[in-house]
């Protein structure tokens, strides 16, 4: 008989034999909600993509006229009284601030887009969000040679999804700072390369579109 030893290193007696962070990732990723949810919101639809740039509120912005209107982490805590950005959220994505910020109160449909602390939550938790694969997050730090930003991710998900058209509202690659935090940080990322990378996408997403309408 073989018997597997438990350590105290290994072992609670909260949480019982202690599983591998990049384990504990996996299992709550593949615990989120279906992504396939998610496509036939956007598939083939007229998407508004909101980034944070404080240019953002620098001329009224149709936002809200677009088919799903997508935000991105505090970004959807809208400044009161300020409708140049549009009031509605049908789409969340988040990077930051997760457990510390109450982003349910302004939608229930939430994509988890970093990789990092995916298993600092419990498995039931996980089943309320939906997440960007771990491996298209990889490709797309290989593409732009940095660690991506969530507007960046946000652009690579969309696609992925089969928006129809895709409008960016609040991008301008930190040129200004982000409005809800006065802060112009690229920090790890590549605002060129980001740049480069929307930019590309953004236009196949138009030429397919345009293509379709000739069909």
């Amino acid at each position: 008989m073989v018997l597997r030893m438990i350590t105290k290193n290994s072992y609670s007696r909260k949480s019982g034999p202690s599983i591998s962070k990049r384990l504990r990732s996996a299992i709550n990723s593949r615990c989120g909600r279906a992504l396939a949810d998610l496509e036939s919101l956007v598939r083939g639809r007229d998407i508004a993509l909101v980034g944070n740039a404080s240019s953002l509120f620098e001329a009224f912005r149709p936002i809200d006229e677009h088919q799903v209107v997508v935000r991105i982490n505090r970004g959807v805590f809208l400044p009161p009284h300020r409708n140049e950005a549009g009031r509605r959220t049908d789409l969340l994505l988040v990077s930051t601030d997760l457990g510390k910020v109450n982003y349910r109160e302004k939608s229930d449909r939430i994509v988890w887009m970093s990789p990092s602390d995916r298993e600092k939550i419990s498995p039931s938790q996980a089943r309320g969000y939906y997440f960007y694969r771990e491996r298209w997050w990889k490709a797309l730090k290989a593409e732009v040679g940095a660690r991506p930003s969530t507007g960046c991710m946000g652009v690579d998900l969309l696609a992925r999804l089969g928006a129809g058209r895709l409008t960016l509202y609040g991008f301008d690659f930190w040129e200004s700072e982000t409005f809800y935090n006065g802060e112009n940080r690229p920090g790890p990322h590549s605002p060129e390369t980001e740049k480069k990378f929307v930019l590309k996408v953004v236009e196949k997403i138009a030429t397919q579109s345009a293509n379709l309408t000739q069909l």
